[in-house]
């Protein structure tokens, strides 16, 4: 009765879902305007011979013409004729009989029982069917009405460009125009060209009434594309994809399980169904979580199915006897949601589970490996943690929540990995702290982490601003942003790189001249390798070879802000920000803007 459920269902199971209330299909309701009885003289009859004699088998229609007094019927475009033989009873025969006239009581299939006036149809009794040069008996021959059109049965929409595909149920009749109930309670005028009675067939589930609370009710089961169960009281198609056909019915039962607070048959949906985990959980914990109906809330939220397996006295490999096997389907982001949800409720349930035990979760069954990971963090103030959590999360694509100092983690063995190693660095104050603020050595990224940050050189001047910006900018573009080290190439401090750079052919310097003096000259030729320049002395224009240092260089305009700069470098601290590729770099733009 519950919409959304089903359109839950629609959305993980990818399958069109249509429901009927439980009504009755046989019979008519007051008011239908058409009669129950089927037509005295069948216009069509169906003949059903599947263990022999299968040319008999197929649809036969009412001639104009008799035999013996009763109605005769032939099957469509071949010679086999249904009709009553001189001894009253029902016979299927072949050109013989009808070169005969029908004068006769032989045939290939044979109804001995004297029909009175009766349709095949309607005559109880067992067929024969020749088998050689004698007669079988054969219980499985049937002489049956196609499905009529009347009131309360299933049909397709056919022929119908807005409607195409729906299904519905039949309702009154007016002339040749039906209205029909769709499953989504509204009602159609159609006429019988747009209608295909149909039957449920392979990859529909059908759900019987819901038996009494007295009688025992049996577990939901899928077999050959069907599913029954006597939960509810309606009945469930899903049509879908034909390679999806078995996936959609087991996500039904997987619902259907939880809403109903019922166990799911073991490794029913696991062995099935891709896209799904299974884990364990404490038996203490699970009426708690049944209790706190944390399943239902957390799927009214994301789009995933689970429910709990029923509980085998042998536990599987690798579980402790004293748990209980849960089972998620959906993408792997939502199911790490779930998981993390029932971490943090068996936490809080049992104060110090995780720690100092073996539990863990059973090893996944498909690709999306999830797993989980726990990690104790200093003592930091819960609300300053949860925001970290958070941004961490967007970074690394994991998905964090915290019972005070423990924190978990869910996700792919390399988004656990990435997690982790934020939670590390953003656990050591220095590194959230202001270059002017932090005293402390502050944490290099990890080699690992390197290609999934931006690293910025920030001067000391603009750190205190920056750090301002930072505060906006991790909440805007849900990106994590650590000061870390610098890294070092060995490279000489002090002003020796600019002296070096700007040293050459043609710059001004001072040079000491042999009686200690400083006069200006002009650069000639510089060797490295002996470490000495000549120059030409502005004074008289001779020339010297002066070592290097007793060289000043008198730097220009341009080299005064390159060595500005280079300063500025040199003292600048890291500036690290992880998070997706592209909010990672919108936040690097507004940093170096500002």
């Amino acid at each position: 009765d519950d919409r959304r459920w089903l359109q839950h269902l629609e959305a993980v199971a990818e399958a069109d879902v249509e429901v009927f209330s439980a009504e009755a299909t046989d019979g008519v309701r007051e008011g239908d305007g058409i009669s129950e009885e089927p037509a005295e003289v069948p216009p069509k009859l169906l003949v059903h011979s599947p263990k022999g004699q299968s040319e008999c088998s197929g649809a036969y229609l009412l001639l104009e013409e008799k035999a013996n007094g009763q109605p005769l019927w032939r099957k469509e475009a071949a010679n086999r004729w249904l009709y009553s033989g001189t001894d009253g009873t029902w016979i299927v025969g072949g050109s013989k009989q009808q070169n005969l006239g029908f004068a006769c009581r032989t045939g290939l299939l044979h109804l001995a029982k004297a029909h009175d006036g009766q349709t095949p149809d309607r005559v109880q009794g067992s067929w024969k069917r020749v088998d050689g040069k004698e007669w079988a008996d054969d219980a499985d021959i049937k002489v049956i009405l196609p499905t009529p059109f009347r009131a309360g049965a299933p049909v397709q929409i056919v022929n119908s460009r807005r409607l195409q595909g729906r299904y519905g149920r039949l309702g009154a009749k007016s002339g040749n125009v039906w209205r029909t109930r769709l499953a989504d309670g509204s009602t159609e005028d159609l006429e019988e060209e747009q209608l295909q009675v149909r039957e449920f067939v392979a990859g529909e589930a059908w759900l019987r009434p819901k038996a009494s609370e007295a009688s025992p009710q049996p577990k939901a089961r899928a077999s050959d594309g069907a599913a029954t169960s006597s939960w509810v009281n309606c009945g469930l198609s899903l049509a879908g994809e034909a390679s999806a056909k078995s996936r959609p019915e087991l996500l039904m039962l997987t619902l259907l399980a939880t809403l109903l607070d019922r166990p799911l048959e073991p490794g029913l949906l696991r062995v099935r169904a891709p896209g799904t985990s299974a884990f364990d959980v404490p038996a203490v914990s699970v009426s708690e979580l049944q209790r706190r109906r944390t399943l239902l809330r957390t799927m009214e939220q994301q789009p995933v199915i689970a429910a709990f397996e029923e509980h085998e006295v042998a536990p599987l490999p690798g579980a402790p006897p004293e748990c209980q096997t849960l089972v998620v389907h959906g993408e792997a982001t939502h199911r790490a949601t779930l998981w993390l949800n029932v971490l943090v409720l068996v936490e809080e349930s049992l104060p110090g589970h995780f720690q100092g035990t073996d539990f863990r979760p059973l090893p996944p069954t498909n690709d999306e490996v999830l797993g989980w990971a726990t990690v104790r963090c200093s003592d930091a103030d819960e609300v300053a943690l949860r925001q970290t959590l958070s941004r961490l999360a967007s970074a690394s694509d994991a998905r964090l929540d915290n019972v005070g100092p423990q924190v978990f983690v869910v996700g792919t063995c390399q988004q656990r990995s990435i997690a982790l190693k934020l939670l590390e660095m953003a656990d050591k104050e220095e590194a959230r702290l202001p270059p002017r603020v932090a005293r402390g050595l502050r944490p290099p990224v990890p080699r690992e982490l390197e290609s999934s940050c931006a690293r910025l050189r920030v001067p000391q001047a603009a750190a205190e601003a920056i750090r301002k910006l930072l505060l906006t900018l991790e909440v805007e573009l849900t990106v994590f942003c650590l000061w870390t080290a610098q890294k070092t190439d060995g490279a000489k401090e002090g002003s020796a790189l600019d002296v070096d750079e700007d040293l050459v052919a043609g710059a001004v310097v001072s040079a000491k001249y042999d009686d200690g003096n400083w006069c200006d000259a002009v650069v000639v030729d510089v060797d490295p390798f002996s470490g000495t320049a000549k120059i030409t002395w502005e004074y008289d224009g001779t020339t010297s070879d002066i070592d290097l240092q007793d060289l000043k260089l008198k730097p220009s305009e341009e080299a005064k802000r390159r060595r500005q700069r280079q300063s500025w470098l040199q003292s600048a601290s890291v500036l690290a920000i992880f998070g997706p590729l592209r909010q990672r770099k919108m936040a690097a733009v507004k940093v170096m803007a500002a």
